[in-house]
């Protein structure tokens, strides 16, 4: 998220904006195939700011679709979901 005015800043919720860049980082990760060390560090991370598995995981399914959640889940889940 590019905050562009100081009207749009003080509308920003600045503590959103690590969860934001963390799921763009998850997305290219997704697109670009990054190793799954590093798709484990950033959902960790996720966690860790509180998000639940269902939060990122609607996250994944809104911008892929049902299948390819379905199947990041399945992916991590021994990993990362039972932490």
């Amino acid at each position: 998220m590019i905050v562009k005015t100081e009207e749009v800043l003080e509308k920003t919720d600045l503590r959103t904006l690590w969860s934001d860049t963390l799921f763009e980082m998850l997305f290219d990760g997704l697109e670009n195939e990054w190793s799954t060390n590093a798709m484990r560090q950033i959902l960790k991370e996720l966690k860790a700011k509180g998000l639940k598995t269902e939060k990122i995981l609607k996250a994944v399914e809104k911008r892929y679709g049902k299948a390819s959640a379905h199947e990041f889940y399945e992916k991590f889940k021994k990993r990362i979901w039972s932490n």
